[in-house]
């Protein structure tokens, strides 16, 4: 079918769909990247809470990191880490 087979509601709903199916992967991007700043910020926190320095380029490191796995990883290390730079080390496979 070309434009011009296409009625006035079918294309209008094709636009409403359409604009609905960005909003949800717009609102999806969102949740995802306030997820990783409060993740972020958590780690950072932790550390500095546990009297724990943070340099500047660590907490860069951390807060521009948008993998959320891998912040929920740094936060937990955070939480027995005795440096920054704990987070950032794989353990041991033993």
């Amino acid at each position: 079918k070309n434009d011009k087979d296409i009625g006035e509601t079918d294309r209008s709903e094709f636009i409403v769909t359409s604009a609905w199916a960005e909003f949800e992967q717009y609102e999806k991007n969102i949740r995802a990247e306030g997820q990783a700043a409060g993740e972020a910020n958590a780690a950072v926190a932790v550390l500095r809470s546990r009297d724990i320095a943070v340099s500047a380029e660590e907490e860069r490191r951390i807060r521009s990191c948008q993998d959320n796995k891998l912040l929920s990883r740094w936060l937990i290390r955070a939480i027995t880490a005795t440096s920054a730079a704990q987070l950032f080390s794989e353990p041991d496979a033993r």
